[in-house]
């Protein structure tokens, strides 16, 4: 592609200043990171999480549409900041998720993804898809899709097949028509991808 500048290794596995994420646990986390000291891909509480929401999406009209109440929001991710994984073999039993609406718990995951220091699709990658969209066939789209997803760190890869899966099995729960795997994709891409119109309005901070 013209006008693009060579994505190398260094470039996508740079990691953002660890001041960002001093002192926290859980929020705000480079996945890298977390994964070189628990060895867990996720941490458990989200994990968890993924699968209360998933085995309660058919009881919930407008899952991940309809806002949580906020006191309980709060609530949630200060037990889930709270909780040390590398000592807690099933967060289930430190976090009651029970008490809490799906509303809430898939308000917490959509901020613990949007709170990632880094994009799991990193902005040169983005720009290029863009791009790709306006003059690729859908043929060359998808092999530079898979082509891209081979630079990618391997826990960002694990990353985005979870969230893949987790969107696929909600939407076959929920039982609803209007959940759709691409309704439901479209509320996780400011999560995962860095928002084209701010790359091209903004010079030194990334936006979500």
């Amino acid at each position: 592609m013209h006008n693009h500048d060579t994505i190398t290794l260094a470039k996508l596995n740079k990691l953002p200043k660890p001041t960002t994420w001093k002192g926290k646990r859980v929020f705000g986390v480079p996945l890298r990171i977390y994964q070189q000291t628990t060895g867990q891909i996720l941490p458990v509480a989200i994990t968890n999480a993924l699968q209360y929401v998933r085995m309660n999406a058919g009881k919930c009209e407008g899952l991940f549409r309809k806002p949580g109440v906020k006191s309980k929001i709060d609530r949630l991710r200060s037990q889930i900041e709270a909780i040390d994984d590398l000592h807690s073999e099933s967060s289930l039993e430190a976090i009651k998720f029970d008490e809490y609406q799906p509303f809430v718990v898939a308000d917490v995951i959509r901020q613990y993804f949007r709170e990632l220091p880094e994009c799991l699709i990193p902005p040169s990658i983005t720009r290029l898809l863009c791009d790709l969209i306006k003059c690729a066939t859908q043929e060359e789209q998808l092999l530079a899709i898979r082509y891209a997803f081979l630079l990618l760190p391997d826990e960002t890869r694990d990353v985005l097949e979870t969230i893949l899966r987790f969107l696929l099995d909600v939407s076959i729960r929920s039982g609803n028509s209007q959940i759709t795997c691409r309704s439901l994709a479209r509320i996780f891409v400011p999560s995962v991808f860095q928002s084209y119109h701010d790359m091209h309005n903004t010079s030194s901070k990334v936006l979500w």
